[in-house]
Formats: structure tokens, C-alpha cells, sequence
């Protein structure tokens, strides 16, 4: 994944080394993104722990709940 440093989920995409975080620049995006296609390795390893860390922390049994508890008056 490659995503803002502007968004809520970069600190979880950190977090999990499940990607590449830029910049919203122009300059920035595309020096992540040549970082990205030419590191194989290390998408090959995300791309085999991401379902998992993904279905751990956002399952609708943990969502559900956040989202339940977020939004009552």
C-alpha cells in the first residue's frame, strides 16, 4: 500500500510495515512508488501477512462494536 502520511490509517500502515507512506507531494509519491515497484521482497512479505493483520483488526466482530460505542448519544 502506499498512502499519505495525511490519513488516519498511516501510523497503523506503519505500524504493521504494510506499506510505504509519502508525503501528498507530487516528487515524494513517485520516489515511494519507484521505492515500491523495485523492493519485490518485501511486497512479496506483505502481501502474505496482510490479509491476517487485517482481518485481526477489522473484523466486523471489532468494528461493530467501535463503531457502536462511537456513535451512541
Amino acid at each position: 500500500v502506499l498512502i499519505s502520511d495525511k490519513t488516519g490509517l498511516s501510523d497503523f500502515v506503519t505500524a504493521h510495515n504494510l506499506g510505504w507512506i509519502c508525503k501528498p507531494r507530487v516528487k515524494d509519491i513517485r520516489l515511494k512508488l519507484l521505492e515500491a515497484i523495485n523492493d519485490k521482497l518485501t511486497r512479496d512479505e506483505i502481501s502474505k501477512r496482510a490479509v491476517l493483520i487485517i482481518q485481526h483488526h477489522f473484523s466486523e466482530k471489532k468494528i461493530i462494536p467501535e463503531y457502536i460505542r462511537h456513535y451512541q448519544f
